[in-house]
């Protein structure tokens, strides 16, 4: 039976209803799902640290142009809720040049430009930088030095500037970064002596710095493991209150100008020590027992100055036997 015109033409209307409903919503979910960059705040920051740079051979800038959105260029990592540049790593690629003043780059959590071969200075407004958490500039050739204004980036886990040619002191106010992890200092040009404020640094897991003497603050990082003070400049003696040092796993100070006397009945409080370094200072007597008796210990680096006896009674291994591999000592004749 034939339907009546009217009936025909309204479900021809309810099924066009549904139709462009269906479309519609479609296209909403299309246009939500589509990132949307319009936030431009970041893209001339990025822009002049690449005029500054020089991208040669690996041609790794080759990609910051107009033809992709700077968030897509490499070594980039962009927060899409923020819409605003998080981490720039480029490390090992051979890059030259220098840094620009950089701090518009706010929201940067991330700064990663080791082995490569910049020059110049650190900018000083690298401070501005309160939200980065990780800093890597080591293995270049970056002179003058170190910005006091890093000691404003209170959120800095990990700072790393070794191996450049870095002078003057370490800034006094290091010992104000209370979230510090990692601090790595070693292989530059620097002076003076390390601050005794790097004993407020509670949380300090790894010190690796240079100069001067080692001051007695240090003994109060009780969550420090790793101590690299080797092959520098250091003179003085070690403070007593480092043999005591309970979460000690490596202790390296060799190859400096250390001196003073390990006596018979000196005790070492290193319960988690694997590997101790102390060779080529001018340490003297002899070494007590209580250093063999460290029941994790693995490597014991120590050549010994002329006035040492190296008699079998001054090396007291019984209690070492079985647990150390490696045991290096000589005289420095």
């Amino acid at each position: 039976m034939e339907m009546p015109s009217f009936s025909l033409r309204l479900q021809w209307w309810f099924f066009l209803v549904n139709l462009i409903i269906c479309i519609s919503s479609l296209r909403l979910e299309s246009l939500s799902s589509t990132p949307t960059f319009a936030n431009e705040t970041d893209k001339l920051p990025l822009l002049t640290i690449k005029h500054y740079l020089v991208d040669f051979p690996n041609g790794v800038l080759s990609s910051w142009n107009d033809s992709l959105h700077f968030c897509q260029w490499q070594g980039i990592t962009y927060s899409r809720r923020r819409q605003r540049v998080t981490t720039l790593r480029l490390e090992g690629q051979s890059l030259g040049g220098s840094l620009p003043p950089i701090g518009n780059l706010t929201f940067l959590r991330e700064l990663v430009l080791s082995n490569n071969h910049m020059h110049g200075t650190i900018p000083s407004d690298i401070g501005l930088f309160r939200r980065m958490w990780h800093l890597n500039l080591s293995t270049n050739s970056l002179q003058g030095e170190i910005p006091v204004e890093l000691a404003n980036c209170s959120n800095l886990r990990t700072m790393d500037l070794t191996r450049n040619n870095l002078t003057e002191q370490i800034p006094f106010h290091f010992g104000h970064m209370s979230k510090l992890l990692i601090l790595r200092l070693r292989r530059n040009s620097l002076t003076g002596v390390i601050p005794f404020t790097l004993g407020n640094l509670s949380s300090l897991q790894q010190l690796s710095v240079v100069e001067g003497g080692i001051p007695h603050d240090l003994s109060r990082l009780k969550c420090l493991k790793y101590l690299y003070l080797d092959v520098n400049n250091l003179s003085g003696t070690i403070p007593p209150s480092l043999y005591n040092w309970s979460s000690a796993i490596e202790f390296y100070v060799s190859g400096n100008n250390l001196s003073g006397n390990f006596t018979p009945n000196m005790r070492f409080n290193f319960p988690q020590l694997c590997k101790f370094g102390i060779a080529a200072n001018h340490f003297t007597r002899i070494i007590p027992d209580t250093l063999f008796n460290i029941s994790g210990l693995e490597h014991s680096d120590m050549f010994w100055s002329i006035e040492v006896a190296l008699t079998k009674e001054a090396v007291p291994m019984e209690g070492a036997q079985g647990r150390i591999t490696t045991i290096m000592m000589c005289s420095l004749t």
